[in-house]
């Protein structure tokens, strides 16, 4: 199994662009997985600040579009409802703050332990409505999405 971390500040825009990279992969399913509630429901596309599988050549790709902070439920803690509903997770994208100040929260060892840790892409906000058409943006999306494929 892989892994890939988006690290941010609060407003940096890791959601938005883990949304938009998994929506260049074209999944053929997304399911919203309810970590308290350990059951998983199919979603219509858009992601928010969740966590969800998506499905891509026919593998599951668990997506923290919610850093692990925000949704109170470690790495390790999502990763025991998937094996509880036993989907076979071949990569992960997770979300991460800058810096977690929730004692039990260690995201990178976590990742390390369970995966492969390709990636680590530190993210700043990019300002302007029209940040999706600037090159940072572009390059951040690219780079990420093709070590996704290229891994799968």
């Amino acid at each position: 199994m892989y892994s890939i971390i988006i690290k941010g500040t609060k407003n940096s825009g890791k959601s938005t662009t883990i949304h938009e990279v998994c929506r260049l992969l074209e999944p053929i399913n997304v399911s919203e997985l309810n970590i308290g509630e350990k059951q998983i429901t199919h979603r219509d596309g858009n992601l928010d600040n969740g966590t969800y599988i998506i499905e891509v050549n026919s593998k599951n790709i668990l997506v923290i579009a919610g850093a692990p902070t925000e949704q109170d439920a470690t790495v390790t803690e999502i990763m025991e409802v998937c094996i509880k509903l036993k989907i076979s997770i071949q990569f992960i994208i997770s979300a991460m703050r800058s810096r977690e100040l929730k004692p039990s929260f260690d995201t990178i060892n976590e990742l390390k332990k369970m995966s492969t840790l390709l990636l680590i892409e530190e993210i700043h906000r990019i300002d302007g409505d029209d940040f999706q058409e600037s090159d940072e943006w572009i390059n951040r999306i690219s780079k990420i999405s093709r070590i996704i494929t290229n891994n799968l």
